[in-house]
């Protein structure tokens, strides 16, 4: 589990950086490379709220006119339902119900995209 204390100022001066398209590109990078050699993420209450709220900052600064934020949109989707909280009775409370109803998801663009850079890996 990651505990360690993070202060939210902090994390309030990382977020005023996902106002830039690259703030947000490179907050993707950091998820992805972080995420990479694990198969899930159990964070503590508090890192789970400061990382949600990471996450909130990034899709509500995205633009969803601008298909080079949809990079970043693939990585939040595919680390969401790898980092999770333990909530009472032991059960996983995954970040992604939290992200869930975000605009992107709704965003035909957004799949057209997804679908399009997996056929690319194929």
């Amino acid at each position: 589990m990651l505990s360690r204390h993070v202060e939210f100022a902090t994390v309030f001066r990382l977020a005023t950086e996902f106002h830039e398209e690259m703030g947000r590109r490179v907050f993707g990078v950091c998820l992805k490379t972080h995420l990479k050699q694990r198969k899930v993420l159990e964070l503590n209450n508090d890192n789970f709220e400061l990382l949600l709220y990471l996450l909130n900052t990034t899709l509500v600064n995205m633009n969803l006119a601008n298909s080079s934020d949809f990079i970043t949109g693939r990585v939040v989707l595919s680390v969401a339902n790898k980092i999770f909280r333990r909530i009472e009775g032991g059960s996983e409370d995954q970040i992604y119900n939290y992200i869930r109803d975000h605009a992107l998801w709704k965003s035909v663009p957004f799949w057209e995209e997804v679908f399009w850079s997996k056929v690319r890996q194929l």
